[in-house]
Formats: structure tokens, C-alpha cells, sequence
């Protein structure tokens, strides 16, 4: 019965009403779930409920077990048995103050006068604001209730409250004792935790006194480099946790091939117990004084660290109270910071017994650097050569660590390593003066294998135990070449996942994995070859060992493998290690993209190098022989490329190649970048595409190989399961009867709706009698009396030529629809009438838009409009400049064009030049014209507008990298220098007219045009 427009309105409210509340509901559960596994797609109540409540069954403690074995079942036990628990462990023990002065009679460096000012500095309402926005917004939240989410929303109308607020803690040292409360919640470490020493504590801060933290946590970080040895890697601006996994194997490597030599070498894993709860406040406070904090610095650090309290969360109870005396909150944003602060005291204590002598460390070769230590937080691990004077120097030094920091060190977990020529009395010396168990050295420094044999199956075989969908194990990839059957067997993981196959059902792989494995605008589905994966992320490694010569890690490498080469001609060389030979892998791919960016030209090799993009010279390609190998040769004084030079030694093809490429200037030097990249920075995406460029890649099954048509696809503002029926469709790898036939699971190819002909895909989505009905009851009914007779691929590649986005996504909805709806038919024996799924799959397409909408939190922002006129009234003259291009001619042309006060045309200079630029590069040279002329002529700008906003940002902000263009931004900054009253800003087009068209005027000079006064015939 149909409804009357009453009913039709009060039904669309109902429906939205209930919308609301499930998009309400998914949000609760979606934050107690505390994931972020499931992004878009249908409502994800169901599982975000599943995982919470799995998480509370994990997280449930039912009992404890005291240090004498008594079990504690009751919530009155577990509660006090916690709280006494904590009470002690945040209980300070005192600093020894004589091991603390020892430790700062040895650091005898500290911050600069100008970190010292910049930490002195008042804090910013732009600090407070940088800070809520960095925090993640769905975390976990504390007592307040509220979570940074909830700021960052209402910005607008909480922003300038919290910030005063904020600031006032920070600048006029208000208290905020009241809101520094955290909640900790026990995390088990183990999945049978039944003592306390099992859990992690991990404290929920409120929000308030997070931003206070992170915005105190951002400046610190600043200046951490300053004051932090290079042997810690952990949250240091630079310093990744692979260099140590790298250090670490190297070492180890050496130590295990050390078996002749009077001296062994001994490595240590240390095992620190509740390493950021036992840290002292006073040793942390003075340890800051010490490296030059200032004062009020460190009382705003120090009022963050005791002023809090502590209550904790029990199987969803808040409960008990504890008031902290020592111990950083696992949680809060500073305290990894001050950890690692605090555990330079360890390198101060080695670093002195090293320079003493009595402690001696371990170089992987004669000129490597000695290391003693390398740091992650609070992992340890330490090195020495197994001598008396090295176990004393170490113990003494580890006692008065703890002595001074608090620290703890659980001698019974940790471990330790002797190269095979150690002496046994050595060995037990060594383990009663450390007071350490007998037991085998660790396997894993960090979460990789550190020992390994000649099977390395064995070493990754963990990798498949963790091997998802959407977590393609990159860690271990970015330190070592996995084996190519682990790979192997992941991607089988991932195909059977991905088709939908199980250990009791196994389904069909309807297409195969290097397939499936192509890009998508090629018919494929993207998923990464793991093998050349992996060796882009290894060449991700190389890159920064040649871009950072002077790191630890390069350093030492160095001086084992290449001390008399560089870095890109080292060779594995004699028993290399498992690390050095993954890296060299991913350093032949390395090289592959690597190019030389044309400066002066001076170190470039003309021949030899590789400097042209995508074409390699040979000494057949030269009609005359070279008069100097460098490449300068080739560059005039003016820093451009010499036309007359060039004809004279190269065809005109590879002339044409050669003036497409922009030069800077004859003052840029020749800098090796990553060839694949505009920026000239490497990243992985461009290399993994390089390393299976040169593979044999199967075409699609489909007729559909333009990149266009794929794009149109993939951008669509429709449901991923759409576009994955879609794609499905188009690849005829869909379960319609006749490719069921074909596999032998079904006895007859007919069509299980109309039983009269095979189902193929074509006759399934166009020529089945129940589809026509479809087609015929849509909007597409005259797209589709037209185009009937085509085949599906046919039929979908016109619709995409011939529909708007917004149709577009429509049909594809169809589609699915139409899919889904022979599936409900075929499978569950009811479905929608074929007159009404083309109105269900236009409804779909809106649920989904809403959905999109709510979950995007998308708000109007009124844009202010555009200016007519210049921003600043010149008092002197204003420059306009413009470049045009024009492929046909392989030529562009700079156009300049100035103005005095009365905004009266004065002067301008019109530049041809031969070759092929962007247009941002050639913006760039027109800009730079402009201000090169105005500083020969010393005419004083005030204004210069150019009409490419994106040189204008690049120029005002901070861009910089190792492209071109960065060459062109440095110069035109340089220039600007000298004028600093002169604004570079953005103009319209429609007002930048004379300029742009001096600019397309000067394509049909043959040289360089300039005049004073009016304006020439050639523009009038």
C-alpha cells in the first residue's frame, strides 16, 4: 500500500532517528573496543562489542598471587594487595647522593645558551593548540571523562578557555594538583598473569594534564639531541630503533666469530625491573640542573611528577589511592622523555670507566668505533672485552647507576654472551661478579632474531604466527632479507584470507596472486609482492646509511665493510653478517633509482653518470668526441644550459632530453637524489614500484587496461565491497554459473533464474529476463536500450565515458545491487522485487554519503574571498611575474612586469628559453628573474606577486628538500634577504593579465626583450 506524503515524511524521520542512535551506539562501542582495525564500511556494532568484551575477559583479574604463594580471590584483596603493592614501588628510596655526584662530576657538557632561551621562553596559545591536536583523539580516557577528541571538536567554542587556562599553569604557575589524577589500568604482560610483576601498569592521565604534558613534552624534545649520547635511539629526532637492531647484530655477529685472540669480548642483555617506576625525582631534578635546565623549565617538569595521585581501575572499579613519590606514569606523554634524560647517568658511568681505561669496549674492526652500550629506553645492552678490569668497571658502574637513578636491574632475566675464545675462569668470573643465572643469550634484541644460523627459515618462522591482512610484517623487513619461502607462504596467508578460504572450507582463488598483486590501475588489486617489498624497505636503510655518513651506524659499518670505498661500491666482503648482506640487497635497488641532480656539473661524470632522467648515455650517442669528462663543460657561466656546446656533441633527440632538465645555477652543487621522486627523497612506495618494474606481469583477463577507467573506479565515493564487485565483475571472476561450470563445482551452466540459457557475467547483469526488468524500472533505461547488445566490459567501460561522478557511482551501486539481490534469490529464496532495487541501491548510496558525513564530522567553513587587490599599498614598486610553455616548441618564456606607486606600468623584461620545464619550475625562473633584475637595476620593491600559489607557499614557508625546485626556493629566499620590508604574495590570474601575457609574447622571441617607460608594440 502506498504511503501518503504524511506517512512518507514521518517514516524518512524515524528513519534518521534510528540512524542516530546506531551511529551513536558503533561510536560507545567502537571507543570501550579501544581499535582502530575497521574504518568504513557497514556498522561495525556486532565486532566492536565482540572485541570489547574479549578485551574485559582478558583484563579481568579473578585472583592474585602474593610473593609467599597465598592466593587473594576476593575484590577487597586484589584491591588492597594492588594498592600496597604500588604504594612501595612509587615509594622513594632516596638518591645516593654520592653516587649522583659522581655521575655529574662526568658529564661535563650540557644545552647552549640559545636551547636554554628557547626553553626559558613563555609558552604559545599556538604550543597549546599543536599539542591538543597531536593527541590522539580516541584514547583511552582518565577520570575527567573526557577525551582529546572532544576538544579538538569544540575547539571553537572551548579553545580560547583551555588555552588560558593552560597557559596559566604554564606561565604564571597556577595549580593544577586537582586535575593531575591519573587511573592505571593493569595490562597482563602473559596470558596467565597471576602476579602483580605480570601486569603493566599503564596510567590514564586526564586530558587536561595531558596537553600540559605534551605541550612541556614538545619543547623538550627539541633540544634532546643536544645532551642524549648517539647510543640511544629511542624518541630522538633522527634516531630510529633499526639502527640499534643493526648495531646490535653487527657486534653480536662479531663476537660469535671471534675464536682466536688472548682477549674474548662479552655482550650483556640487561633486564631492568619497573624501569620508569623507580625513577628517582630528586637524582631526575638535579640531573636536569646539571645540564643547564632553567629553573622555571624544570619546577613546571617537577610539578607534573609530584603533584599527582594515583587511583586504579579494577575490574571496573576505581579504587585505592596512592601518592607517588618517585616513578614516571607509563601514559604520559613526558615521561619517555625523561627516562631516556635520566639514563644518560649510565652513559656518563661508562663513558668515564672508557676513558680511564678500565673499561674497554667492543669495534667490530681496528678504526670502528668502540662501543660500550647501546640504548632503546629501557632496553639495555652492554659491551665489553671479557677482562677483570672490565667486569669490575661494568659492575661498579651498574651499582652506582642504581644507586644514583633508582633503577633496578633484575640480574636473574638478563643474559650474557662470550665470543668462543673467552676463557672459562673468565666466563665464571664474570657471572659471580654480576651475580647472573647461567642460561643462553637472548634470541631477540628488540623483537628480531639477533644469532643466526645458516638456515634463516627457522629465525622468521615467528613472522607467520603474526601475518594479517593489513600487517605485512615491515619491521622485520626493514632490517633483513626475510626468506623467500616465508614470503611465499605469507602471501599464500594472505590470498587464502583474501578469497575467503579457511582451514575446514576452502575457497576459490579466482585469480592469481601476481595478478591480484598489480596496481590497481592496471586491473589489480595492489597487494605487495612481500620479496620486493622487503627489498625496498632495505633500500630504505641504505638510503639513510648514505645520507647520514657521520651516524653511529654508518660510522661503523664504514670501517668494517668500506673503509677505503664508498658506500654505494662496497661489496659484501669476507663472512659479512646476515645484516650487512641485507642491506647490500637493498642497496643494488638503491642504486637503480639513485640520480644525479645537474648543479654546476662539476663532479658529474658526462658519460658515465647517470644524470638524465630515464635514458642512459653511451659513447655511441656522442657525434663528437668529449673535450673534458665533466659535465660543467656543458653549462654556461650564466648557469644555463650552452645550446651552441650541446649541438656540437649530441643528436637532437638527446638535446631535447637534455634542456627539458632545469638547473638552479652555476652557484648549486651536484647532489646524488632519489631519482623516483619529485622531492628527490626516497620513500618505499616509488621504490617497491621500481623493483617489480622489471618483472613479467601478467595482463588483466580484462579488456580494460586504462588507467583512467581504474582511477574513476578506485575514487568513487562509494563502499569498498561496491568496488570489489565491481572489480570482481570486470575481471569475470565472479560465481555466476557458467565459471562455477568451468571448475567443476556445478553439474550445468544454465542460469538459476531463468534456466534457459548459461549464466555468464553479461547475461547475468544485462540479458537475465529478472535484470531487464531492472534496467527498464531505472533511470539508465535509455543508456541501456542503447547498449544492450555489448558485453559487460563493453557496457561498464561506456557508462564510465558517459556518466557524471555522482551517476556514476549509482551504477556501480547497481551493479552490486543487482548482485546481491540474485545471491538473497538464489541462497535464501527471497528478494526485493526487480522494479525496486534501482530506488534501494540510490538509497544505499545516501545511507553511505550520511554515514561518510557523521563519521568525517564534515563543518562549513566559510572561506574569506579573495582580495582584488594587492595586500600591502607599495610605496616604491611592485613586480608581477608569469611564465608560459609551449610543448610544440619545447620552449618557455618568463614574463616580469613593474609598477610605481600610482600603479602605473614602469618597466618589464620578457625571457625566452629553449627546452621543457614544469610550470612550477618555470614560475620559479620567472620569479627569480624578476628579483635578480631588480637587484642589478637597485630599484627597491616592496611588493612581488606571482600568480602560482604553490611557489608563493613554498617560498614563505618552510619547504625544503632535494628537488630542483628546493634549489630555486633557496635562491629566491636568498634574494628576498636583502629586501626584508619585501612581501612575495599570491595573485588571482585574472590580475597577473599583463604579466602572463608578456610572458606568452616572449614564446615568439629568439631572445631576451627589456623596456622603460610605455609599453611595447608587442604587447599592445
Amino acid at each position: 500500500m502506498a504511503l501518503n506524503s504524511e506517512e512518507s515524511r514521518r517514516l524518512s524521520f524515524l528513519k534518521f532517528a534510528l540512524d542516530s542512535l546506531l551511529y551513536k551506539e558503533e561510536i560507545y562501542w567502537r571507543q570501550r573496543a579501544s581499535t582502530k582495525w575497521l574504518k568504513a564500511g557497514d556498522r561495525n556494532t556486532k565486532f566492536f562489542h565482540k572485541h570489547a568484551s574479549f578485551r574485559k575477559k582478558v583484563n579481568t583479574i579473578k585472583f592474585l598471587k602474593t610473593e609467599d604463594g597465598s592466593v587473594v580471590n576476593t575484590q577487597e584483596g586484589i584491591v588492597n594487595l594492588i594498592t600496597d603493592y604500588f604504594q612501595n614501588l612509587f615509594s622513594t628510596q632516596g638518591s645516593d647522593v654520592h653516587a649522583a655526584s659522581a655521575i655529574f662530576s662526568y658529564l661535563n657538557f650540557g644545552l647552549e645558551d640559545s636551547d636554554v632561551s628557547f626553553l626559558h621562553q613563555d609558552f604559545t596559545p599556538e604550543e597549546v593548540r599543536r599539542a591538543v591536536f597531536q593527541i590522539s583523539g580516541d584514547k583511552a580516557v582518565g577520570l575527567d571523562g573526557f577525551n582529546a577528541h572532544f576538544y579538538e571538536k569544540n575547539w571553537s567554542v572551548l579553545g580560547s578557555d583551555l588555552t588560558k587556562a593552560i597557559l596559566d599553569c604554564l606561565n604564571h604557575a597556577a595549580d593544577f594538583s586537582s586535575i593531575n589524577s591519573s587511573l592505571i589500568v593493569l595490562i597482563p604482560k602473559k596470558q596467565r598473569a597471576h602476579s602483580l610483576k605480570d601486569f603493566r601498569p599503564i596510567s590514564l592521565c586526564t586530558t587536561f594534564y595531558k596537553i600540559i604534558s605534551k605541550t612541556l613534552a614538545n619543547r623538550l624534545k627539541v633540544v634532546l639531541d643536544k645532551i642524549i649520547s648517539p647510543n640511544q635511539s629511542a624518541f630522538i629526532s633522527g634516531r630510529i630503533i633499526f639502527d640499534n637492531i643493526l648495531l646490535a647484530n653487527e657486534v653480536v655477529h662479531t663476537i660469535n666469530n671471534r675464536k682466536n685472540g688472548k682477549v674474548g669480548w662479552a655482550a650483556l642483555k640487561l633486564d631492568m625491573s619497573k624501569a620508569f617506576d623507580r625513577v628517582e625525582w630528586d637524582f631526575l631534578q638535579s640531573l636536569m640542573y646539571h645540564f643547564n635546565f632553567p629553573v622555571k623549565f624544570v619546577s613546571n617538569i617537577m610539578k607534573c611528577l609530584t603533584t599527582a595521585t594515583i587511583s586504579f581501575s579494577v575490574n571496573g572499579e576505581v579504587c585505592g589511592k596512592v601518592f607517588p613519590t618517585r616513578g614516571l606514569r607509563q601514559g604520559d606523554p613526558l615521561s619517555p622523555y625523561l627516562f631516556i634524560l635520566c639514563s644518560e647517568g649510565l652513559f656518563a658511568l661508562l663513558h668515564h670507566s672508557q676513558c680511564q681505561g678500565v673499561l674497554k669496549g667492543v669495534a667490530i674492526s681496528r678504526t670502528a668505533p668502540s662501543l660500550t652500550h647501546l640504548l632503546f629506553a629501557d632496553d639495555s645492552l652492554l659491551f665489553c672485552t671479557a677482562t677483570p678490569s672490565s667486569c669490575e668497571a661494568l659492575n661498579l658502574a651498574l651499582h652506582t647507576y642504581s644507586q644514583a637513578s633508582g633503577q633496578l636491574i633484575n640480574f636473574d632475566k638478563s643474559s650474557i654472551l662470550f665470543s668462543p675464545n673467552t676463557q672459562a675462569n673468565v666466563r665464571d668470573m664474570f657471572m659471580h661478579t654480576l651475580r647472573m643465572v647461567d642460561k643462553p643469550f637472548i634470541s631477540k634484541y628488540l623483537g628480531l632474531p639477533q644469532c643466526f644460523s645458516r638456515a634463516k627459515y627457522q629465525s622468521f618462522a615467528f613472522l607467520k604466527d603474526k601475518a594479517v591482512l593489513e600487517a605485512i610484517p615491515s619491521y622485520a623487513m626493514a632490517c633483513f632479507r626475510i626468506p623467500t619461502k616465508i614470503c611465499k607462504e605469507l602471501e599464500s596467508m594472505v590470498s587464502k584470507f583474501w578469497w575467503g578460504s579457511s582451514p575446514n572450507r576452502p575457497s576459490i582463488h579466482w585469480k592469481k596472486w601476481s595478478m591480484i598483486c598489480q596496481s590497481k590501475f592496471v586491473g589489480g588489486m595492489g597487494f605487495r609482492s612481500l620479496v620486493h617489498f622487503n627489498q625496498a624497505m632495505l633500500a630504505k636503510q641504505a638510503w639513510r646509511i648514505f645520507q647520514n655518513p657521520n651516524s653511529l651506524l654508518s660510522l661503523t659499518l664504514q670501517a668494517m665493510y668500506f673503509p677505503h670505498t664508498s658506500f654505494l661500491d662496497a661489496v659484501p666482503g669476507h663472512n659479512p653478517s646476515f645484516s650487512w648482506r641485507s642491506i647490500i640487497w637493498g642497496r643494488d635497488l638503491l642504486k637503480r633509482g639513485l640520480l644525479w641532480k645537474v648543479g654546476n656539473g662539476q663532479t658529474i661524470n658526462t658519460i658515465n653518470d647517470r644524470w638524465l632522467p630515464n635514458f642512459a648515455l653511451k659513447d655511441s650517442d656522442l657525434i663528437a668526441a668529449l673535450p673534458s669528462p665533466s659535465l660543467s663543460y656543458f653549462i654556461s657561466p650564466s648557469g644555463a644550459w650552452d645550446l651552441n656546446k650541446l649541438r656540437c656533441h649530441f643528436p637532437v633527440f638527446i638535446i631535447d632530453h637534455i634542456l627539458d632538465i632545469p638547473i638552479a645555477g652555476h652557484m648549486c652543487s651536484d647532489v646524488l637524489i632519489w631519482g623516483k621522486d619529485n622531492s628527490g627523497i626516497f620513500n618505499v612506495k616509488s621504490t617497491y614500484h621500481l623493483a617489480i618494474s622489471h618483472r613479467d606481469i601478467p595482463s588483466s583477463s580484462s579488456p580494460l587496461g586504462n588507467k583512467r577507467f581504474w582511477s574513476k573506479l578506485w575514487f568513487s565515493s562509494i563502499p569498498a565491497k561496491v568496488k570489489h564487485c565491481v572489480w570482481r565483475i570486470l575481471l569475470n571472476s565472479i560465481p555466476v554459473a557458467s565459471n562455477l561450470y568451468h571448475r567443476h563445482i556445478i553439474p550445468a551452466p544454465l542460469c538459476p533464474l531463468c534456466h534457459v540459457v548459461p549464466e555468464t557475467v553479461t547475461h547475468a547483469f544485462l540479458e537475465c529476463s529478472r535484470v531487464k526488468t531492472a534496467w527498464k524500472n531505472s533511470s539508465f533505461y535509455i543508456f541501456y536500450a542503447e547498449h544492450k547488445s555489448l558485453n559487460i566490459y563493453a557496457y561498464i567501460s561506456k557508462a564510465v565515458e558517459t556518466f557524471d561522478k555522482r551517476m556514476l557511482c549509482i551504477f556501480f551501486c547497481f551493479l552490486w545491487m543487482v548482485w546481491s539481490q540474485r545471491n538473497n534469490y538464489l541462497h535464501h529464496h527471497r528478494c526485493l522485487s526487480p522494479m525496486f532495487i534501482f530506488d534501494h541501491a540510490v538509497a544505499y548510496l545516501q545511507d553511505f554519503e550520511s554515514a561518510n558525513l557523521k563519521a568525517e564530522g564534515i563543518c562549513n567553513v566559510q572561506r574569506s574571498s579573495i582580495s582584488h587587490t594587492s595586500l600591502v599599498a607599495p610605496s616604491r614598486y611592485r613586480i608581477n611575474t608569469d611564465a608560459a610553455i609551449d610543448l610544440n616548441l619545447k620552449k618557455h618564456s618568463l614574463g616580469v612586469v613593474v609598477r610605481d606607486a600610482q600603479d602605473q606600468v614602469v618597466a618589464g623584461v620578457i625571457a625566452p628559453v629553449i627546452g621543457h620545464v614544469p610550470p612550477d619550475i618555470a614560475e620559479a625562473k620567472a620569479l627569480l628573474l624578476a628579483l635578480e633584475w631588480a637587484q642589478n637595476v637597485n630599484l627597491p620593491v616592496d611588493v612581488v606577486e606571482s600568480d602560482c600559489k604553490s611557489l608563493v607557499d613554498k617560498v614563505n614557508g618552510s619547504f625544503s628538500n632535494y628537488s630542483v625546485m628546493s634549489d630555486f626556493v633557496v635562491r629566491i629566499r636568498h634574494l628576498l634577504s636583502f629586501s626584508p620590508t619585501c612581501i612575495l604574495s599570491f595573485v588571482p590570474r585574472e590580475l597577473n593579465k599583463l604579466a602572463h601575457n608578456c610572458a606568452r609574447a616572449g614564446l615568439g622571441l629568439d631572445g631576451e626583450y627589456s623596456w622603460n617607460g610605455c609599453l611595447p608594440s608587442l604587447l599592445s
